[in-house]
């Protein structure tokens, strides 16, 4: 009983589990609020079997069920999803991928007040859809809220939201609907509350007349912003007489219909922007007396439309945007406007203002005129305008504003006058007691008088920026006693007389930056409220910061000539800034006196800082970054970048250092640890370098690219050099031969670090002839390289058993001898490469245990000792390329022989083709642990000629294969012994017979080939000009090396190509060397399509083929097709390439010959590339019936089978034939293939019934 219990309680335990894990792929991560009335549930998609199940938060009215973006996955809401959520009012499906909606998909929500559905489809792809029901919403009857956007949906069920009878907010936008007649309510009669339709950004292109039912009274939003609309109905707006905000901008309407607003009397905001309407009827806006709002910019309405009939009616509009727009006059158009507070008329063309214009617009606050075309400002232009506050006639060509323009205006608190031609200050600004804000800026002033701001005592921003302003003199701001922002940036100041600033007692930011100020001593001292002060790029030299006030905050000071921050009274503590800026200066140096202790923020990069002085930094416990960058720093000792204890800072200071000319000598090595001493420790006072990875840095001891990116560093590389250094221990250092004074030598370099573990010698590139005799003992690396030592001797380098690396490339050493290397217990690499050794004896490095690294690339060697690398357990790296090398004996080759060797180099050597050696050698390549880095630098070398080595190489060595036998022959197989080599001996005997049979046979069959009187050439090589040398060199050569008396024609070189099809019609052979230049540049040409066309008889075609060869058109494809007709097909990276050529060009072609009118087709020797071709009798001549046959179907007519008792022993010659790997297809043409040449027309049926019976004469034959 008690297991049982034991059982059931486990199974219980697993059944919960089992619930809670669906429950979690349903819901992921849920979240309640305090009164547990709202749930918020995250996952990744909704699964077609899930089932929710939240009885723990039972009571919840709002659920919200949010889908990850970044998961493109399809979700599912099955039959009763939400079924036991009954008190369920609110719901919102965020970002789930829904594709189909069903009837039952929401059974049990009959309660829901707010449905959202929001699955941006149109983020998954355009043609993923959401699909509804036409039955989905029945019984929804509390509905009050459906929010369907962004469901990339094309349309609604007819009828799809008529159960919806409470619905009062509707919202279909960011969909693609195209019609009314798709938005699911036109033919519902019951949407009585319906309040708001929401169908912006969709496909609409017209509003119909009878898109909405009389039933839809109660709307009083419509939004249609953002869709294609280009025609509107006059009545299409009848039915929503209770509308109060209509927004049709962003479309493309062009003319507002008739009546369009005669129903919608209710109107308050309509919003018509950015359309292309440029025609107003006179009566758009009649009856819209209750109109507030009107946005009519970004049109194309001019002047011409817009009088002042089309406003007339609208008296208690507010807003009036026409903004961007094509007027170009402004008449009495507003005069009924009589409660308008905005008018926008910003961007237009406007250069006429009648002077009535405003005279109504008595609650006129706002008037912006900017981006126009006026030239004067009339006195009476702003009448009426008393409660103006805000004027702006920025960007207009205004070069005169009469004395009174502004005298109307007394209320005004802000005018705009930039970016005009005004050359003086208006003086009809002394009439604007109330101003605040003055612009300026990008006029033509050049000059402040002491009375241009009379009367603006008010005037707390003055903004003049971009002028001619050439000094400042007391007195011309007195009349601005709460000036708070003086902006004078970019003028011609060269000087502010002292106490100008002196009245601006609530100055706080001042701009003067570009302008020509050469001293600012004694001009802002006295300013105690100054907070922000720009005196970036102006001619400074001298800077001490008691020229600022004690307050200042902010001060930029970048771009001038500043060669230092000057202290001179040490305000230190008294001094309060926080952000410095004095980069792009000539500071060359900085110390604890040149950075306030208040500073937070310190930039002087780009200056010619040489020096930073030890704690410069460490008193400032606010400190959050300094940039050092692009300064001439070479030293920089770790106190330098000291900074206050982690107990005192907030964050760690952060340090950019980078674009210095460091040099990294010893004492730099603190700079390789950077960050890692910014440990966590509580008292760490070293900064973080944050562009440490850019810091670059000079190794002086370095001998190849010696600026090296820090990070690429090690510790090792932190060398100080030195001339002389005595041990502590020493005791005889002033004595010249005292063992413990380290000398460097003479015209040497030396270096070591601050520990003594590394000492570096350099005397190279001195053409000495000897080692110097000085050198330190305990050097770990030595650079003699560059010298001319011819003979390394005995004991060169005795007592140096710390020495490390050894360089002695580049030395012109012919020897080594068998102590050179003597007492060099601890070497680990040694550099011979570039010297001019020819052998290695076996002994040079016997002493030499600890060798990792051996470079013997670039020499002269020819022969290797067999025991040279015998010593060397521990070699790691070996390179033997660039040498003379032709064999490496087997013992060497043994992957034991070289346990630890990882790297192998041996390419550019004169290896044997021997196929012994290559055998061995090439397994020792590629199935060896040994890695050979230039494997595919390898060849071999037989006579003149060089054969690259891979793997396949051993395939004309498959005969060779090694047999090893145990040392001594056995007594017992003597005789055997003796037989074997009898029978071997008769065999040759008999083999010799039968080869000088062959060639007499085949000597006299040839005899009867002779030139022919007409003949030019024995070969016509084609090629393309850019391949013609590389034929020369390496085919044509060897053509003449074995061939002396061979006559050869070449293209481009003895053989014009417009020549081409003569000569080759009087050649022997016709060689086609095949590569992408002879495809792109000579196969095009007609004379050569012309020779090679008319050349297509068997064996006279031969083709070389280079590798990557692309036939791109089907000029290229045409050539393909005549391959197997008759051609002898080559390729260069094929084995034997130049046996297979030879073989070819003995074999002559079939001769033509032309009797009376008739041609006959002669097979003198077609069989004689088969060695025992001669055997065969020769083949009867017979006329050609048909003159149309190609000259592959006349050798498959007039060619008889050989006798039964040869065709069986032919096949097996020609399968183990020495050259049966040429690519020709002679002997195996197929009827197709004989039928009809590229250029001629099919035989009668007849002749091919003919040809069909004796098909196989010719396919056991090679060619």
């Amino acid at each position: 009983m008690q297991l049982n219990a034991i059982m059931m309680n486990w199974l219980s335990f697993v059944y919960i589990s089992f619930l809670a894990l669906q429950l979690r792929r349903v819901c992921g991560e849920c979240t309640t609020n305090e009164d547990r009335s709202s749930v918020v549930c995250s996952m990744k998609s909704i699964e077609r079997s899930s089932v929710v199940d939240i009885e723990s938060v039972v009571g919840s009215t709002r659920l919200a069920v949010n889908c990850d973006e970044s998961h493109l996955l399809e979700s599912f809401i099955p039959n009763g999803f939400f079924k036991r959520l009954i008190g369920l009012e609110e719901l919102y499906i965020e970002s789930c991928k829904l594709l189909q909606m069903r009837n039952e998909s929401f059974d049990g929500l009959n309660g829901l007040r707010t449905l959202s559905l929001n699955t941006r489809n149109s983020e998954w792809g355009l043609g993923h859809k959401l699909e509804l029901d036409d039955g989905i919403f029945n019984g929804f009857d509390e509905l009050q809220s459906l929010v369907l956007s962004n469901n990339n949906m094309r349309q609604l069920q007819k009828n799809l939201l008529c159960p919806l009878k409470r619905l009062t907010n509707l919202n279909l936008s960011n969909n693609r609907i195209r019609s009314t007649a798709d938005l699911g309510f036109v033919q519902c009669d019951n949407l009585s509350e319906l309040k708001n339709i929401d169908l912006s950004y969709n496909d609409l292109f017209t509003l119909d007349a009878n898109w909405t039912v009389t039933d839809m009274r109660s709307v009083e939003s419509l939004l249609l912003q953002e869709n294609n609309l280009t025609k509107i109905s006059s009545s299409s707006l009848d039915n929503l007489i209770s509308m109060r905000v209509l927004n049709l901008s962003s479309n493309y309407l062009e003319i507002l219909p008739h009546g369009l607003f005669n129903k919608t009397m209710n109107l308050q905001e309509i919003y018509l922007q950015n359309n292309k309407i440029y025609q107003l009827p006179m009566d758009t806006f009649n009856h819209l007396s209750e109109l507030l709002v009107l946005d009519l910019s970004g049109n194309q309405l001019s002047s011409h439309y817009i009088d002042k009939t089309i406003f007339s009616e609208l008296q208690r509009l507010v807003i009036l945007n026409l903004a961007n727009n094509a007027l170009t006059r402004i008449d009495v158009v507003f005069s009924e406007l009589h409660f308008l507070q905005i008018l926008d008329l910003k961007n237009n063309s406007i250069g006429f203002v009648d002077h009535r214009a405003f005279i109504s617009l008595t609650n006129l606050h706002t008037l912006n005129l900017s981006g126009n075309r006026l030239h004067i400002v009339n006195n009476g232009l702003f009448n009426g305008l008393f409660v103006l506050t805000r004027l702006v006639l920025s960007n207009n060509l205004i070069t005169v504003v009469e004395s009174s323009a502004f005298k109307n205006c007394s209320s005004l608190k802000e005018l705009d006058l930039s970016s005009n031609q005004l050359t003086h200050i208006p003086e009809s600004i002394r009439d604007l007691s109330m101003l605040r804000s003055l612009d300026l800026g990008e006029n033509r002033i050049s000059f402040i008088s002491n009375d241009s701001f009379k009367g603006l005592s008010q005037l707390t921003g003055l903004r003049m920026m971009d002028n001619l302003i050439g000094n400042l003199t007391c007195g011309v701001l007195y009349d601005l006693p709460k000036l708070n922002v003086l902006n004078l940036a970019r003028n011609k100041i060269q000087s502010i007389q002292r106490g100008a600033f002196d009245k601006n007692i609530e100055i706080e930011a001042i701009r003067l930056d570009k302008n020509l100020l050469t001293d600012i001593n004694g001009i802002f001292a006295t300013l105690n409220s100054l907070l922000w002060l720009n005196l970036s790029e102006n001619q400074l030299i001298w800077f001490d910061y008691a020229f600022i006030p004690m307050n200042l905050k902010w001060l930029d000071v970048h771009g001038n000539y500043i060669e230092a921050l000057g202290n001179y009274y040490k305000l230190i503590n008294e001094i309060t800034i926080t952000t410095l800026d004095a980069s792009h200066n000539r500071i060359t140096e900085i110390g604890p006196s040149s950075v306030p202790n208040s500073i937070e923020m310190f930039f002087v990069n780009n200056n010619l800082i040489r020096t930073v002085y030890p704690n410069t930094f460490v008193d400032k416990i606010n400190l959050t970054r300094v940039d050092l960058y692009s300064n001439a720093i070479t030293k920089l000792h770790v106190h330098a970048v000291r900074t206050a204890s982690m107990l005192l800072k907030k964050t760690v200071p952060e340090f950019y250092l980078g674009g210095n000319p460091f040099e990294c000598d010893c004492s730099m090595g603190w700079l390789h640890h950077r960050n890692d001493i910014v440990v966590h420790a509580q008292h760490s006072h070293h900064p973080k370098i944050v562009d440490y990875d850019a810091i670059e840095c000079l190794v002086s001891h370095k001998r190849d690219n010696p600026v090296r990116l820090l990070s690429t560093l090690s510790h090792q590389d932190f060398l100080c050099r030195y001339e002389s250094q005595c041990h502590p221990t020493c005791h005889c250092c002033e004595q010249t031969d005292c063992h413990c004074n380290i000398i460097c030598p003479d015209n040497c370099s030396c270096f070591r670090d601050q520990q003594g573990t590394i000492n570096t010698i350099n005397c190279g590139k001195q053409n000495a002839l000897f080692v110097p005799d000085n050198i330190p003992v305990d050097s770990t690396a030595l650079y003699v390289d560059g010298n001319n030592f011819i003979e390394m001797k005995n004991n060169a380098f005795v007592a140096m058993n710390k020495l490390r690396s050894l360089y002695l490339n580049n030395s012109n050493i012919v020897h080594l001898q068998r102590y050179t290397f003597s007492g060099l217990n601890s070497l680990q690499k040694l550099h011979l490469d570039d010297n001019k050794l020819t052998e290695l004896y076996g002994y040079e490095f016997d002493e030499l245990k600890m060798l990792r690294e051996l470079y013997l690339h670039d020499n002269l060697l020819t022969q290797i000792g067999n025991r040279t690398f015998a010593s060397l357990p521990s070699l790691q790296i070996l390179r033997l390329d660039g040498n003379k090398i032709a064999t490496l004996s087997s013992w060497q080759m043994q992957s034991s022989y070289l346990t630890n060797l990882k790297t192998l180099t041996l390419g550019q050597n004169s290896w044997s083709c021997g196929c012994e050696f290559l055998q061995e050698f090439i397994t020792f390549v590629y199935d060896s642990d040994v890695v050979v880095r230039d494997a595919r630098d390898l060849y071999c070398a037989d006579g003149d000629v060089k054969r690259p080595i891979n793997s396949n190489l051993t395939m004309i060595c498959k005969g060779f294969d090694s047999v090893v036998l145990p040392e001594g022959i056995p007594h017992g197989y003597v005789p055997l012994l003796g037989f074997a080599l009898t029978i071997i001996f008769v065999l040759a005997v008999l083999v010799a017979v039968f080869t000088v049979k062959e060639q007499m046979c085949c000597s006299y069959a040839n005899r009867s080939e002779k030139h022919t009187p007409t003949t030019l050439y024995d070969a016509l090589v084609m090629t393309s000009q850019e391949d013609s040398d590389y034929v020369y060199r390496n085919i044509v050569s060897e053509i003449k090396h074995q061939k002396p008396s061979f006559r050869i024609g070449i293209q481009h070189k003895n053989v014009l190509t417009p020549k081409i099809p003569h000569i080759a019609h009087r050649s022997d052979r016709i060689i086609i060397f095949l590569s992408n230049s002879f495809l792109q540049h000579e196969w095009k040409r007609p004379e050569v399509r012309s020779a090679i066309a008319n050349s297509w008889m068997p064996g006279k075609v031969i083709i070389i083929q280079t590798p990557n060869v692309i036939f791109a058109t089907n000029h290229d494809r045409e050539l393909i097709s005549n391959i197997s007709k008759g051609i002898i097909l080559l390729k260069t990276w094929e084995m034997d390439f130049s046996f297979k050529l030879m073989y070819a060009l003995d074999n002559p072609p079939t001769v033509i010959y032309q009797e009376s009118n008739d041609k006959i087709w002669k097979s003198h020797n077609s069989k004689l590339i088969h060695p025992y071709a001669c055997i065969v009798d020769g083949f009867d001549d017979q006329p050609k019936t048909d003159s149309y046959y190609s000259a592959a179907t006349a050798e498959s007519v007039f060619s008889h089978s050989p006798p039964p008792s040869m065709s069986k022993s032919s096949a097996i010659m020609k399968q183990n034939h020495v050259y049966a790997g040429i690519d020709s297809d002679y002997g195996s043409v197929t009827n197709e293939d004989s039928i009809v040449s590229v250029h001629r027309p099919i035989a009668p049926e007849s002749d091919n019934k003919h040809r069909t019976d004796v098909d196989n004469s010719t396919g056991g034959f090679l060619v």
